[in-house]
């Protein structure tokens, strides 16, 4: 059963950290970021013809996007996608690669030690072997940290694939 849990969990984690990025390029003179998918939803910001956005996720008829720090919502009616990006292709590695990589690293890190403090805890949150034998040892530090890297490189690995793929 601890087994099935642990699956369960580097499933979600890596489910949960692939982005789909694809650019789209904006058709129309002016368009409206909203704050919510919806035709009536409040205004947040615009694009200009030809702007080039990164999305990141899709929602029906509608696209997530950022624009200035703030996220919000386009519709896909007045947006075309870009089928080859040389910046994508040239360098490798989608540019979103560092993001994915990093956040999946930093979410695995803090699974790993959070499981493993729970661990040495007894029912009344005191720890098994004493109060202050309950800290972490550099080997841990070494172990949890190289699983964790292990992880968010195949993560963004998968990530990279996947967005590079969307661009033929």
């Amino acid at each position: 059963m601890k087994n099935n849990k642990k699956i369960v969990l580097i499933f979600f984690i890596i489910f949960i950290n692939i982005s789909y990025s694809q650019t789209y390029s904006i058709d129309v003179k002016k368009l409206n970021v909203r704050e919510k998918p919806d035709q009536n939803s409040r205004v947040i910001g615009s694009f200009s013809k030809n702007d080039t956005v990164n999305t990141i996720s899709e929602e029906g008829d509608w696209l997530k996007v950022e624009n200035n720090n703030k996220i919000g919502y386009i519709s896909k009616k007045y947006v075309s996608a870009q089928k080859n990006e040389k910046s994508k292709i040239e360098n490798g590695f989608i540019p979103g690669f560092k993001k994915v990589f990093l956040n999946s690293f930093l979410l695995i890190c803090l699974v790993l030690f959070t499981y493993q403090t729970y661990k040495r805890r007894i029912a009344d949150s005191r720890y098994k072997t004493g109060y202050r034998n309950g800290k972490f040892s550099i080997r841990e530090y070494i172990t949890y940290g190289t699983y964790s890297l292990i992880f968010s490189l195949i993560i963004g690995i998968i990530s990279g694939v996947t967005s590079w793929i969307a661009t033929f």
